[in-house]
């Protein structure tokens, strides 16, 4: 079995007709033959279901919580993938996990009604005021970390295979994060900010159909070999410009 936890670069293929972005509105992604979860599963799985976490916009808090709940089902033979989020995002609603991002949710206030109370607006918008800290995330963004790796080993030595993908931020042992492959895309930043603007982000996972296909062979060759995941070579890049925006 393949469990799989992480944010919008790793929910699966089945959210492609069901995801909804932090405005409330449904998202239209590319066409995409197979995702590279779909992929990693099929290589060790073909006739299993990822189990799958994965939320769009959640946090590492929920991530490592979605760990704790799930580990008692995990199994020799069996493979698990931790992709790690921003350390930026907070989980403050307990049921509503995907709305994590608060720099994007202070950005689209009037587009949440029907999400959050104004009473809770208010409250998000005072502590951004008065109690956030980037001092106090990264030590809880460290503490995570290290919490799971403690457990990947734990796992190991039950025979569960395990990697860590950093969404935004570099770990240890694995080379770049998903962010800079996602972002490399684009031949420059401007791209980058022109496409967003427009569309949001039309490609499942952030990646296009190429790179889904290279990140998940080296997902696979570290799951067979042990070989270090390199995020910062091998992918293609450069293949959106401003004139095809």
């Amino acid at each position: 079995m393949l469990y799989m936890f992480g944010d919008s670069f790793s929910i699966p293929e089945s959210h492609k007709t069901e995801v909804f972005g932090p405005d409330g509105k449904s998202v239209t992604y590319l066409p995409l033959e197979k995702s590279w979860t779909t992929l990693v599963n099929e290589e060790f799985f073909r006739d299993s279901e990822i189990v799958s976490d994965a939320v769009l916009g959640c946090s590492n808090d929920y991530i490592y919580q979605q760990i704790c709940i799930r580990e008692s089902s995990f199994k020799t033979g069996d493979y698990v993938l931790v992709q790690l989020t921003s350390l930026h995002r907070e989980w403050f609603f307990k049921d509503k996990p995907y709305l994590s991002n608060t720099h994007n949710l202070l950005g689209n206030l009037d587009q949440l009604d029907s999400s959050i109370t104004k009473e809770q607006q208010t409250a998000l918008q005072m502590y951004m005021q008065y109690l956030h800290s980037d001092h106090r995330l990264i030590l809880h963004y460290n503490a995570i970390l290290d919490s799971i790796n403690f457990r990947t080993k734990l796992y190991g030595e039950h025979g569960i295979r395990c990697l860590i993908l950093p969404g935004f931020h570099n770990v240890p042992g694995v080379q770049g994060n998903l962010s800079e492959v996602s972002g490399l895309e684009f031949d420059c930043e401007k791209t980058a900010l022109k496409y967003y603007d427009k569309t949001g982000d039309m490609r499942f996972n952030h990646f296009s159909e190429v790179n889904h296909k290279i990140l998940a062979n080296k997902v696979i060759n570290f799951f067979k070999t042990g070989e270090i995941v390199d995020l910062t070579s091998g992918f293609e890049k450069g293949m959106y410009a401003k004139e095809d925006i």
